[in-house]
């Protein structure tokens, strides 16, 4: 997918990714929690996602304080989210370091928020992906939410496409909410805030 050289109608400081598959049959799954972080952000002020079929992407615009940023969910399927992303980042001639991606994290237990400057892919497949977009280049903010732990004896495939548990939906509106709160003290005040106030 080729989008450099279409013309854009105005300049965005951060490309804000949340990885996940596109389908209903997994919107309510733990791989998508991505998505679900994206969602209630653009929720909690109010704008809409639009989907932009020959970009294989849904979009909504943000604005916080100064800071304009492009919400972009990936249709591309997990495993190929750089694919999207990485076109994007080309269009809006941001360097990786502007690109906040929210995943999923299997070894993290779910309730917990993480944010990080930097990192490896951690296994994490859609991350393993953007990092090829990237040249490898890890040097991008990345907030990982906890989904574990997996059970014993069910596959990983099987535990984070399936729908969520009644207790896991319990926890999931503290969940997004904190990730909100995370992505909103990053980008007006910056990592050390956002880890200060999330990271515990």
């Amino acid at each position: 997918m080729k989008l450099v050289g279409s013309k854009i109608p105005f300049q965005v400081d951060w490309l804000v990714v949340g990885l996940g598959n596109p389908g209903v049959q997994y919107a309510e799954t733990p791989h998508n929690i991505g998505f679900q972080a994206l969602d209630a952000l653009a929720k909690a002020h109010q704008v809409s996602f639009k989907v932009e079929k020959k970009a294989l992407a849904e979009l909504a615009v943000l604005t916080l304080g100064s800071q304009r940023m492009l919400l972009l969910k990936p249709l591309t399927y997990m495993n190929l989210s750089g694919q999207c992303v990485e076109p994007f980042r080309q269009l809006y001639q941001l360097p990786v370091e502007r690109c906040l991606v929210i995943v999923d994290e299997i070894n993290l237990p779910l309730g917990t928020v993480r944010i990080r400057g930097k990192g490896s892919a951690g296994g994490q497949n859609g991350m393993k992906h953007l990092l090829q977009c990237f040249q490898q280049n890890q040097n991008f903010p990345r907030i990982r939410l906890g989904i574990g732990p997996q059970p014993t004896g069910v596959a990983l495939e099987d535990f984070v496409l399936a729908s969520y548990t009644l207790a896991q939906r319990e926890l999931l509106p503290n969940v997004l909410a904190k990730t909100v709160l995370c992505i909103e003290t990053f980008l007006e005040k910056g990592l050390l805030e956002a880890q200060n106030a999330c990271n515990t």
